[in-house]
């Protein structure tokens, strides 16, 4: 054991350090975050085995009303579910959110995207440019010091005398899954500091497009997530009219083994074209405010292997069938 790991603080001797008053307000002023006249009150809490923070209560210089800030430590990377807590759960009212991670290793981390520095990185910028006050930080877990994390984010274009845009919890969750869990495992293309930059999609929209496009017509399977469940859209673009719900037809006693005759249905887009839905899941878009970062990723997992199949076998059958049809 090396001596960086030998002198590494436990997590609840970090969160006491940061909370110490003297260390308080000289790292809320170091790093521009606000200047405290008074603090009324301190509350501890704990998140799983890695995470504990602090709800802060203090009176700002300049300031009428009490401010609430919340302090979110983990060990190991930054999580996504410490900006989700801070924003829908124990920091929903809190008025200045802090997240801050150490330089240690997390055994919990391996194969979890959404235990991202520059996923966590991505969506706080997007949270800064909309006026939100969060901001991440690191700690030394020996040292102790805090530094503001300067990569990606900008803590200092935030105005807090002024409006600010939270996500719905849906379409967080609806980012979150689409941009960060399932988009990871398209490793050669996966961005992770660019995750969140788009914004934040609603429920409703499809929340990954696989194009067909390596074959002669043009199309396109659209992923949707809802509260009845993932469904996959099958539709063309362009080429011959028609020329893929031919191709479909040959593949449709596999859609059927694979996804049952029930969860399987061609719908009109237009008077010459439709488009084919085939129900993935049945499982709502609400499981995912209950389950587990590993249980997201490895549901994921399963949709991301099926979906690319399903395209491969299409690609193939449609390159197959023109062959045939052109010969």
């Amino acid at each position: 054991m090396n001596n960086t790991i030998q002198n590494q603080k436990t997590l609840n001797e970090m969160i006491d350090h940061i909370a110490e008053e003297e260390h308080l307000r000289q790292f809320l002023s170091n790093y521009e975050i606000t200047e405290i006249d008074e603090i009324y009150d301190i509350r501890k809490y704990q998140r799983d085995n890695d995470r504990m923070g602090l709800i802060v209560d203090v009176k700002e210089k300049d300031v009428v009303e009490r401010t609430k800030i919340l302090i979110d430590l983990r060990f190991g990377q930054p999580i996504i579910n410490q900006v989700y807590d801070a924003l829908y759960d124990v920091g929903k009212d809190c008025d200045i959110k802090i997240i801050i991670h150490t330089n240690g290793c997390n055994d919990f981390d391996r194969n979890i995207p959404a235990v991202d520095n520059c996923a966590v990185l991505s969506l706080i910028a997007q949270l800064q440019e909309d006026n939100v006050a969060i901001l991440l930080c690191e700690m030394n877990s020996t040292t102790m010091k805090i530094g503001y994390v300067n990569d990606l984010q900008n803590w200092y274009q935030v105005d807090r005398s002024k409006s600010f845009k939270v996500p719905t919890r849906e379409q967080f969750m609806a980012e979150t899954f689409w941009a960060v869990y399932f988009d990871s495992f398209n490793e050669a293309f996966y961005r992770p500091w660019k995750a969140y930059r788009g914004g934040f999609i609603d429920i409703n929209d499809w929340g990954y497009l696989i194009y067909i496009d390596d074959c002669p017509i043009g199309g396109e399977i659209e992923l949707y997530w809802d509260q009845k469940g993932v469904r996959f859209v099958i539709g063309q673009n362009d080429g011959l009219v028609g020329f893929l719900n031919e191709v479909l037809d040959i593949e449709m006693p596999w859609i059927f083994d694979r996804y049952g005759v029930g969860g399987v249905e061609f719908k009109k887009t237009d008077g010459q074209s439709s488009s084919l839905h085939i129900k993935y899941s049945d499982r709502p878009f609400d499981w995912l405010f209950t389950a587990t970062p590993r249980q997201i990723y490895e549901f994921a997992k399963s949709m991301h292997e099926d979906a690319w199949e399903l395209h491969s076998r299409i690609e193939d059958t449609i390159n197959g069938y023109y062959k045939s049809v052109s010969a």
